[in-house]
C-alpha cells in the first residue's frame, strides 16, 4: 500500500499534461502494487467500467480527467490549458463524484445543455447543466444565460438548471437570476469549481484507499 501511495503522490507531482497523457493501460504498475489482485477483476471489461457513473469509491484506478482535477486543487489556472470539451468532462466527472448519474451531450447537441444529470437519491431532481470553459476576465452575460434557460425552462424532463464557467457572471445575468429564477437556477462561478475539486480530491481519494486497505 505504501508503493502505492508512492506512486500516486508522484503521478500529482509531475506536470499536469506529462500525467495526462498516460493511458489506461499505464497504470499496470499500480495494479502490480495492491496485494490483493482479484479486486480489480473484471476491470479489463471496459462496459464494467463506465465513466459517468457515480464513482466507486473502492477503484484505485486514476484517469486523467481525475488528474486533472486533483492538480486544479493545486493550481487552479490549468483549468484554462482544457478544451472546453474537456472542461465538459472535467463538471462531469465532478457532479458524477457528487452521486449524480451524469449523461454528457454530443458536441454537436442542439438542446441547449451539455450535461444532463439524474439524482439517484431524488428520482424527481432531473438537471440541465450549460458549461463554459472561459478565460477570467470573459465574463457570462444576460444573452448567454436567457438562451440557456430559453432552450430549458419549458422542457419537462429538467427541473433545476444549473451554469458552470470559469469566469463569473456579468451584473445583468446575475439580476435576471436573481429576481426571475432564484430557486430554478445556479450560476457557478470558477471559485465554486475550485472548490468541487477540492472536495472531490480529499474526500474520494481518502474513501479509495480505505476500502482496499
Amino acid at each position: 500500500m505504501q508503493e502505492l501511495l508512492e506512486e500516486f503522490n508522484f503521478l500529482i507531482e509531475e506536470s499536469f499534461w506529462g500525467a495526462t497523457q498516460m493511458n489506461f493501460n499505464s497504470f499496470e504498475f499500480l495494479i502490480e502494487s495492491i496485494e490483493n489482485n482479484k479486486i480489480l477483476e473484471g476491470i479489463a471489461n471496459s462496459d464494467s467500467y463506465a465513466l459517468y457513473n457515480p464513482a466507486t469509491s473502492w477503484l484505485p484506478i486514476f484517469r486523467p480527467i481525475e488528474l486533472a482535477i486533483a492538480e486544479a486543487k493545486k493550481r487552479s489556472e490549468i483549468l484554462y490549458d482544457l478544451s472546453p470539451r474537456e472542461f465538459e468532462e472535467f463538471i462531469a466527472e465532478i457532479f458524477s463524484n457528487k452521486g449524480y448519474v451524469v449523461h454528457l451531450t454530443k458536441q454537436t447537441r442542439d438542446g441547449g445543455r451539455d450535461l444532463f444529470c439524474l439524482d439517484h437519491r431524488d428520482s424527481k431532481m432531473k438537471i440541465a447543466v450549460e458549461v463554459k470553459r472561459h478565460q477570467i476576465e470573459n465574463k457570462i452575460d444576460f444573452d448567454h444565460v436567457t438562451k440557456f434557460v430559453g432552450s430549458n425552462i419549458v422542457r419537462e424532463d429538467v427541473n433545476k438548471l444549473i451554469f458552470v464557467t470559469t469566469s463569473n457572471y456579468t451584473q445583468p445575468a446575475k439580476d435576471f437570476q436573481k429576481k426571475y429564477l432564484v430557486k430554478k437556477l445556479d450560476l457557478e462561478d470558477i471559485n465554486a469549481v475550485i472548490k468541487w475539486s477540492e472536495e472531490f480530491t480529499l474526500e474520494n481519494f481518502k474513501k479509495s484507499l480505505n476500502k482496499i486497505g
